[in-house]
């Protein structure tokens, strides 16, 4: 196994895959990741990391140096292996999905009532919600990061003080913690 040090150049991430380039002594590597800057804090312009390889591997890139194309094959690959695992879930009325990504924002949310904070989900970020509106056909185009804004958006309109969503949020409570 053989180790260099760099520092992270740029990073490119498709749903839950990240193209990451690294410059390590003055050579720029690149490495697919299968990871986003959301979930992994290291994944970050300028954070120092180290590359580890095997020889072979350093072969095969050394090969493939200058054939950008490839790269952009594997992505485009991976976007239709992604793409076929959508759900076809469909909604009478389009403007339901505002209200469903306000109860699913509740719901990961959620914590039991009481001084001791005890939440419903050990881990429960945006993006799982965004993986979860890709299964809608409305989303199932829509890449993570845009389906996060969107979320943010739903989020930042949300008025905790309409009796409708503390109902929703009331009811949810007790549900699983009563």
């Amino acid at each position: 196994m053989n180790i260099l040090p760099g520092n992270i150049t740029d990073i490119t991430t498709e749903d839950e895959i990240s193209l990451v380039k690294v410059d390590a002594a003055g050579n720029t590597f690149t490495a697919i990741v299968i990871d986003t800057p959301e979930r992994s804090a290291y994944l970050r312009k300028g954070v120092p990391v180290r590359l580890l390889f095997k020889e072979t591997e350093v072969m095969i890139a050394a090969l493939a140096a200058g054939m950008e194309g490839i790269v952009d094959k594997i992505h485009a690959e991976i976007s239709v292996l992604l793409r076929t695992h959508l759900g076809k879930i469909d909604l009478y009325n389009e403007h339901h999905m505002t209200k469903l990504i306000q109860a699913l924002i509740l719901l990961k949310d959620l914590r039991a009532p009481g001084k001791k904070i005890v939440n419903l989900f050990k881990t429960f970020s945006d993006t799982d919600l965004a993986a979860i509106l890709r299964q809608f056909v409305l989303y199932g185009d829509y890449k993570t990061n845009t389906s996060q804004t969107k979320i943010a958006g739903v989020k930042k309109d949300m008025d905790l003080n309409d009796p409708a969503v503390q109902k929703l949020a009331k009811a949810l409570e007790d549900f699983f913690f009563r």
